[in-house]
């Protein structure tokens, strides 16, 4: 046999072995990963990767990703964007996350350890609801209180809204006063409002706020005038006479439901039926 033939013989079998190698390497550390959620099936080189994801991105930050479960647009979660990903991201994409199947117990939602992303549309068939456009674009940083006028039969205000995508400020509030018996007992120093308008507070004690004494079941969205000012600024009027009639001394806190948030307006009534101490903030 002549020398050149066994050299290429000798070199084609060292190939060979090359190539069973990385097919076997390949064989053990590729992992096939699913997702429960989603019923996605693929391959994927990370042994520690046991779970999918398919989102869509509602908005795009420096280290993370806002984004809405594709089969559940109501669950809004954050991806972080793993260290040397080259993907270019941006609204509306349709990708999947791959993770280690832990998924931490927070608002938003978030991934215990992703290891890679992959984008699967470039705009996705799914509709981003109004309501993560909102969590994810909009802040009460954009919103301010103004034109305050307060009268002890009543409150009107104005609402500056900013952001692309406002808050909806609704006509339901609440009227809370402070109870001067609280003065010398550990109670916390501003109620906390639930959803449903009720008061409920924490520590021991005397409450220092309480609704202030309503003589009616009049709903307060029957007592508030809204008017829309301009595109970003609504004026809101209250009239409480049929709820909480004229106000006595003391120190109260208006609380207007807004979306995510409250309204809250805080002034103080004196003997003369003065009012002072008008302040605005959020809670």
């Amino acid at each position: 046999m002549k020398r050149g033939l066994k050299i290429l013989i000798i070199i084609l079998v060292i190939l060979a072995v090359v190539a069973v190698t990385i097919l076997l390497v390949n064989h053990f550390t590729t992992k096939k990963v699913s997702n429960e959620l989603t019923g996605n099936s693929i391959s994927y080189d990370n042994t520690d990767a046991i779970a999918t994801m398919d989102v869509v991105i509602v908005r795009v930050y420096d280290t993370y990703l806002g984004v809405v479960e594709k089969d559940d647009t109501t669950g809004l979660m954050r991806v972080s964007i793993p260290t040397g990903d080259t993907n270019e991201y941006k609204q509306n994409q349709e990708i999947r996350v791959y993770f280690d199947g832990i998924i931490n117990e927070s608002y938003p939602g978030s991934f215990g350890k992703i290891f890679n992303i992959e984008i699967l549309k470039e705009n996705s068939d799914i509709t981003i609801p109004e309501k993560a456009l909102k969590y994810f674009y909009s802040s009460r940083n954009n919103v301010s209180v103004s034109n305050i006028n307060v009268t002890q039969t009543g409150i009107s205000f104005e609402i500056k809204d900013t952001n692309e995508y406002k808050y909806e400020y609704k006509n339901t509030y609440t009227l809370f006063k402070k109870n001067p018996e609280a003065e010398q007992v550990e109670a916390p120093d501003m109620p906390i409002v639930t959803g449903n308008t009720t008061s409920s507070y924490e520590g021991s004690g005397i409450p220092l706020w309480e609704e202030a004494s309503k003589f009616s079941t009049v709903n307060s969205e029957e007592t508030v005038i809204s008017e829309d000012i301009t595109e970003d600024t609504v004026r809101k009027t209250c009239d409480w006479t049929n709820i909480y009639g004229k106000l006595a001394s003391g120190e109260y806190d208006f609380s207007l439901n807004a979306e995510e948030f409250f309204i809250r307006i805080k002034f103080t009534v004196n003997e003369n039926g003065e009012i002072s101490n008008v302040a605005s903030d959020f809670m």
